[in-house]
């Protein structure tokens, strides 16, 4: 709502001063409901150029597709960056007019918030979609190289059943 009837100069910089300090977007747009820029803001670190960004077509971004009226917020460990092309957690929502919002997360942010908020002495944690891929951990040894997907764990938790109390990784008890 603090976006509308501002320009596409305006919007991005409303975005983009919501991005400094802690925030771990490196990105964040507004879609309009046909599936264009409407505006960018982009963290401090991250440059590039808006301009060049307004007015593209996002209609196929697997997140603007992925929202609608009847499921209004998704995310996904596997959304390619408008920035860099890099592989990005995103996160988008749809309001009511059907504008989309959506950022971008480095997979490297999430991690070093995974390290702060599990603590040193903290068992492994990792965040792990849908489809089983572990998109970030807190070792640093499995994002993006191991899939959990067939895992018994994951198999109850995707079906609603109740989740084993104990099982194995790598021939550990966990």
């Amino acid at each position: 709502s603090r976006l509308r009837g501002r320009t596409p100069e305006q919007a991005g910089t409303v975005l983009a001063v919501n991005l400094h300090g802690d925030r771990p977007f490196g990105a964040v747009y507004r879609v309009s409901p046909r599936g264009r820029a409407e505006a960018r803001g982009l963290a401090a670190q991250a440059g590039g150029h808006v301009q060049d960004f307004l007015g593209s077509d996002l209609s196929s971004n697997a997140l603007f597709k992925a929202v609608s009226a009847a499921q209004p917020t998704a995310w996904s460990g596997r959304l390619l960056s408008t920035q860099s092309g890099a592989l990005v957690v995103g996160v988008a929502h749809r309001d009511a007019g059907g504008h989309v919002l959506i950022g971008e997360v480095p997979p490297a942010v999430l991690l070093d918030d995974l390290r702060s908020v599990a603590g040193e002495d903290a068992a492994m944690v990792w965040v792990v979609d849908g489809s089983g891929e572990v998109l970030a951990d807190t070792e640093g040894r499995y994002m993006g190289r191991l899939n959990l997907h067939n895992w018994p764990l994951l198999q109850a938790a995707l079906q609603g059943r109740p989740v084993p109390a104990d099982f194995e990784f790598e021939r550990r008890p966990m």
